[in-house]
């Protein structure tokens, strides 16, 4: 057991992450597995626990329901979008027993096959102790991402046009990097929290972004497509389905009620599956219950 997988649950109801659950469980990960707690009802909880997750409450107190967050008073307003890689961070540091470590949102992601294999043999294969999920797009093309960018970070706008954008949904690699990866978005993505506080808004994705673009972090990643089997990213795709096909990108497609490449070979992690109706229902054929 070398590899740990962090989640982040804020509320969420059993339901809504029984397909994370049940796929990581079908998937054959053997690693350790550990959901770090903001909101959370008792019955949540207790389906995490049930199912081999350590339960984790970095800024919670309980309640008669369950736990609620509560957010320090020396700490910036609440946004658990970003906070959770302050306290995934904190893990790694406090646990340096794992050599790798894979992060995932859960409501929208599933595991198709053990994502810790396919890890250790493009980080072996590649040299490099990364994997970055691209969205086969760039700035400013997709709507969302470029929005967000120029929302929270518009200093920094002009410089990621053209750059092929990431997603934070998905993160893996060696552990001490990734740990020094994790507190590096979280300081950066304090940084945009300067321009978002008039309302919240997720600053973590464009913080990671920013960092991308940087030698620092670029030389020291495999950047993983839509074309390569780890990790299938459909909400851009979902989104844009015409600049895809039209640009002749790779996408993903669904194929025996799984989700594969252009190859047909089926990806290890899924993410925001639920953008595409067919898919979602095939997704929820399989794993939810």
């Amino acid at each position: 057991m070398n590899t740990v997988l962090l989640t982040s649950v804020s509320d969420y109801t059993p339901a809504n992450i029984s397909n994370f659950i049940h796929s990581v469980k079908k998937s054959g990960f053997n690693g350790e597995k550990v959901a770090f707690v903001f909101t959370s009802q008792s019955s949540t909880i207790g389906y995490l626990q049930i199912n081999g997750f350590t339960v984790l409450f970095p800024t919670s107190e309980p309640t008669d329901w369950g736990y609620a967050h509560i957010q320090p008073s020396n700490y910036p307003p609440k946004n658990i979008f970003c906070d959770r890689f302050l306290h995934y961070s904190r893990y790694l540091l406090d646990n340096p027993q794992f050599r790798y470590c894979i992060s995932t949102d859960c409501r929208d992601v599933v595991f198709q096959l053990d994502p810790s294999i396919l890890l250790a043999e493009v980080l072996e294969h590649s040299g490099k102790d990364l994997i970055v999920s691209l969205e086969d797009i760039e700035y400013p093309l997709e709507d969302w991402n470029s929005t967000n960018l120029q929302f929270n970070f518009p200093e920094f706008y002009e410089n990621l046009q053209g750059q092929q954008i990431a997603n934070a949904g998905v993160i893996a690699g060696r552990s001490d990097v990734v740990r020094e990866l994790f507190q590096t978005i979280y300081l950066t993505s304090l940084g945009g929290r300067m321009h978002s506080r008039v309302r919240l808004t997720s600053t973590d994705q464009s913080a990671f972004n920013i960092l991308l673009s940087q030698k620092v972090w670029s030389q020291r990643s495999f950047f993983s497509s839509n074309a390569d089997p780890w990790a299938a990213q459909i909400g851009s795709y979902a989104s844009k389905l015409e600049l895809y096909h039209s640009r002749g990108l790779p996408v993903p497609r669904l194929q025996d009620k799984k989700i594969v490449n252009t190859l047909g070979t089926p990806y290890a992690i899924v993410h925001q599956y639920d953008r595409i109706p067919d898919w979602n229902d095939a997704i929820n054929s399989i794993y939810s219950g």
